[in-house]
This record gives structure tokens, C-alpha cells and sequence, in this order.
């Protein structure tokens, strides 16, 4: 009976946890510490800090810690699967759901996919503004940054020799 509680409570946490595997603590610690008391306020931090300080996703690691915390060993993996079930799910039904959308090879499939580019041209866009935001502090980073990123985009695919070759000249200019 265990079991299926530590499944359902965290198949939950794994369906509604948005963000990454921070946005998993909340929800970890209204259900295990106030909602079944699986584990105490002291025992709750003792999981925070053990899963970031372990090698792995934090949500990952909190799950399974609090599962092995509850039911040992079998608790533990009926956490981690349980919590990952969800995202494993909702992918492949997307994934077939646009099998099944790009066999037909519509026009609405063309449009929904020339559409898309310009959002993932933003996203991507966003990633290296948030990024690249405080490394830009005079002249030499950007030219670092320009150089390398005409060689990137020249480059026959092997760009290991741009990253070390620019790595080393930032470290001897700084």
C-alpha cells in the first residue's frame, strides 16, 4: 500500500512540476513533510541538501532520497520512476502525435513548422542574451565572441579547436 502512495504522490509531483527540478521542492515538501508526514522539516532539509550536493537532477535525487527515506531501497525506485512517468508520457504522446501530423504533410503542417522556426530563432536568442550578458565587459570579449563565432559558422563541423584555441586566449588576455 506504501508504494502505490509514494507512486500517486509523486507521479502528481512529476505531472505538475513546471520549471526544472526546483520547482519539484514545493511540492516534495507540502506533500511528504505537511500533507502525509512521511518526513519531518529537519529530514526535508537534510534531502535538499544531500540531492544538491549529489551528482544529478536535484528533483531526481530528492525523489529518490525521499523514497528510500520512506521505504527503502523499493520505495526509492518507485520515487524516481514514478516522478520521471509523467514528462516519459506526455513525450511520447507528443511524439506521436507529430509522427502522425508530419506523415500527412499538410500545408498546415508546413505552416505550423515555417512558423516555429522564427520561436526557437527567440529562444535561442534569449539563451545567448542571458548568457552572454555579463560577459561582454570591453573591446576583447566581443571580439573573442565575433571571431569565434565566424570560425563556428565556417567551421567544417569540429569546433573543439575554437573552443580551446579562444578558451586560451581569454585566460591570457584576463
Amino acid at each position: 500500500m506504501v508504494y502505490w502512495l509514494i507512486f500517486i504522490t509523486f507521479f502528481k509531483i512529476g505531472l505538475f512540476s513546471f520549471g526544472g527540478g526546483y520547482a519539484t521542492l514545493p511540492l516534495i515538501e507540502r506533500d511528504l513533510v505537511l500533507n502525509r508526514a512521511w518526513l519531518t522539516a529537519e529530514e526535508f532539509s537534510r534531502l535538499v541538501s544531500i540531492s544538491q550536493t549529489t551528482p544529478g537532477p536535484i528533483g531526481i535525487n530528492s525523489a529518490t532520497f525521499a523514497g528510500y527515506t520512506t521505504a527503502g531501497f523499493w520505495g526509492s525506485l518507485t520515487a524516481t520512476l514514478s516522478l520521471c512517468l509523467p514528462s516519459l508520457l506526455i513525450i511520447f504522446a507528443l511524439y506521436q502525435l507529430l509522427k502522425r501530423v508530419t506523415q500527412k504533410k499538410t500545408e498546415f503542417t508546413h505552416a505550423v513548422f515555417r512558423y516555429m522556426r522564427p520561436v526557437v530563432v527567440a529562444l535561442v536568442a534569449t539563451a545567448v542574451y542571458s548568457v552572454g550578458k555579463g560577459g561582454f565587459t570591453n573591446l576583447g570579449s566581443w571580439l573573442i565572441a565575433l571571431i569565434s563565432f565566424g570560425l563556428v559558422i565556417f567551421s567544417e563541423g569540429n569546433i573543439i579547436p575554437i573552443i580551446l584555441t579562444f578558451g586560451l586566449v581569454g585566460i591570457l588576455l584576463y
